[in-house]
């Protein structure tokens, strides 16, 4: 039986979403750049610290990102704003993300 210490396990975080933190650790042991299919994400969880940056203001950067690095920036404009347009449904629908975003707003007003 392998034993593995906290935040190694399946529910781990990729380095990069798991906080400025981590994210700057992985930076100074390799290249920094996120890995593969992995969206950057420490500058706009900065902000959000700072207080600079609201959370829905937050969550449209983040959709941003992901549609740009999954169709990349010379996809066809109604192909991004259908991936666009899907993103944000499931961001408006899903349970679970709409507990985060408002968490994100108490972190905020706190």
């Amino acid at each position: 039986m392998k034993v593995t210490g906290p935040g190694s396990g399946p529910g781990a975080l990729p380095e990069d979403i798991a906080g400025p933190e981590k994210a700057s650790q992985a930076g100074e042991k390799g290249s920094g750049a996120p890995p593969a299919g992995v969206v950057a994400t420490h500058d706009i969880a900065a902000e959000l610290r700072a207080g600079t940056l609201a959370p829905g203001a937050a969550m449209e950067k983040l959709i941003d990102r992901i549609v740009t690095q999954q169709l990349g920036p010379g996809a066809p404009v109604a192909m991004r704003e259908s991936l666009r347009a899907a993103l944000q449904e499931t961001v408006d629908t899903d349970p679970m993300l709409a507990t985060k975003l408002r968490s994100l707003g108490r972190l905020q007003d706190g």
